[in-house]
C-alpha cells in the first residue's frame, strides 16, 4: 500500500469512528431515558397488577343460578414442530342466569362443561369475578366451609 492508500483508509475509519459515536451518544442522550422510563413504567404497571391480583383479599360471591347455555369453541393453532398437524384448542363456556336475573358467561373446565346439563340449577360461586365452582347444596356448604377456614 502507498502512503496515500494508508492515509485514506486511516481517515475513512476516524470518520466511521466518528459517526458511531455520534449515534451513540445520540442514543443516549434522547432514547436510553425514554426506554429507561417505559421499562420503569411497565415494571411499576407489573407490580400493582401482582398486588391487586394476589395481595387483596379474594371477593367470594355466592348467588343461586340456571345454566342457560353452554358451548364450545374448537380452534386450532400452528404446530411449530409439525406445521402439517395443528394444535386443536378446546374452550370451554357456560352462561348462567343468576336470581337477580343477571346473565354472564364464565370459562369452565373441560371436566366441569361434560358434568352439567343445560337448565340444571344450583349455586354459583365466582372470585372476583371468576368462576369458581358451582353446585348443589352440599358442595357449595363445604366449600363455604373451606373457604372460611382459610380466612
Amino acid at each position: 500500500m502507498t502512503d496515500n492508500q494508508i492515509i485514506v483508509v486511516s481517515i475513512s475509519i476516524g470518520v466511521l469512528v466518528l459517526i458511531l459515536g455520534v449515534f451513540l451518544f445520540l442514543y443516549i442522550k434522547y432514547l436510553y431515558p425514554k426506554e429507561k422510563a417505559a421499562a420503569e413504567l411497565l415494571e411499576k404497571e407489573k407490580e400493582e397488577e401482582y398486588k391487586r391480583i394476589f395481595e387483596t383479599e379474594p371477593e367470594y360471591i355466592f348467588k343461586q343460578a340456571k345454566i342457560v347455555d353452554m358451548r364450545n369453541h374448537v380452534s386450532y393453532r400452528t404446530n411449530l414442530a409439525n406445521p402439517a398437524m395443528p394444535n386443536k384448542i378446546d374452550e370451554y363456556f357456560v352462561t348462567f342466569s343468576t336470581e337477580d336475573g343477571e346473565e354472564k358467561e364464565y370459562s369452565v373446565s373441560q371436566e366441569f362443561f361434560y358434568n352439567v346439563a343445560k337448565d340444571e340449577e344450583g349455586t354459583l360461586i365466582t372470585v372476583n369475578g371468576n368462576f369458581f365452582d358451582f353446585g348443589d347444596g352440599i358442595d357449595v356448604a363445604e366449600d363455604e366451609e373451606n373457604i372460611e377456614e382459610q380466612n
